[in-house]
């Protein structure tokens, strides 16, 4: 009978020295397991927010500019060009009072056309003709932009300089 209680003593032992410690940490380990996974579904679940507001966030175009490939204006479509930036005036809203080719920059040699040009309309429809004109594949540049602005109207005096070809 000794040597059955010694056994049921080293019996209890064994299971108060190594089984209940072990099934302690492996209940412990699951916790960190089941935790780890709350985590990680938690990560994904705000990854998808992260992607979706770091997409919005991105600062988007307002609108960008025409930019045609440059091409040099015919001398023989030089007396469109009137015609031409009055059809941009009327689509922009804006009143045509004068579009004049400078008759000095025709000559053989130049290699560019200079247009004296007035305009009247409001402000917004200026920004409209400005990226209509900047639309005309052989533009050159803007000299010079002249704003007068009087209480019925507001007038806008432009010199536009055109890449001429042969």
């Amino acid at each position: 009978m000794l040597i059955n209680l010694s056994w049921l003593g080293a019996l209890l032992i064994l299971i108060l020295v190594v089984i209940l410690p072990v099934q302690r940490s492996m209940i412990g380990l699951d916790r960190e397991i089941n935790d780890t996974r709350h985590e990680v579904e938690k990560q994904k679940n705000l990854q998808q927010l992260y992607q979706t507001l770091k997409t919005n966030s991105q600062p988007k175009a307002v609108g960008s500019l025409p930019t045609p490939e440059s091409i040099k204006l015919s001398r023989d479509l030089v007396t469109m060009t009137p015609s031409t930036v009055r059809r941009i005036a009327a689509r922009a809203a804006m009143e045509v009072i004068s579009v004049t080719p400078d008759v000095n920059s025709l000559t053989n040699q130049s290699r560019s056309l200079h247009l004296q040009t007035v305009v009247r309309g409001e402000f917004m429809s200026f920004r409209k003709f400005l990226i209509g004109i900047g639309e005309l594949p052989y533009l050159e540049r803007f000299e010079e932009i002249e704003i007068l602005h009087d209480a019925d109207f507001m007038e806008f005096r432009l010199k536009i300089r055109l890449a001429l070809g042969e």
